[in-house]
């Protein structure tokens, strides 16, 4: 979902404030991109968690899981998961 994309901007954002040789940029983009690759391949699980607990969607929390197909899953994994 947006959320999930949008989840780590902050991290980013805070991680190219610091000075480029410094390893926050590193660790910043690292971590972004961890949640990156976890929100694409456990997309189902956050989005299905998500709707449960939101008081309109509650009774569609099964039908609310996003699915990615399995080859956008697989480079999600790929790239990110390498970082």
């Amino acid at each position: 979902s947006i959320l999930q994309a949008l989840t780590p901007l902050p991290l980013l954002t805070a991680s190219f404030e610091a000075a480029p040789e410094d390893r926050t940029v590193q660790l910043g983009l690292a971590a972004a991109s961890a949640w990156l690759c976890a929100a694409v391949v456990f997309a189902p699980r956050f989005t299905a968690t998500a709707a449960a607990r939101a008081p309109g969607l509650a009774h569609m929390a099964h039908s609310a899981a996003i699915t990615y197909p399995a080859p956008l899953r697989a480079v999600a994994a790929a790239v990110h998961g390498s970082a």
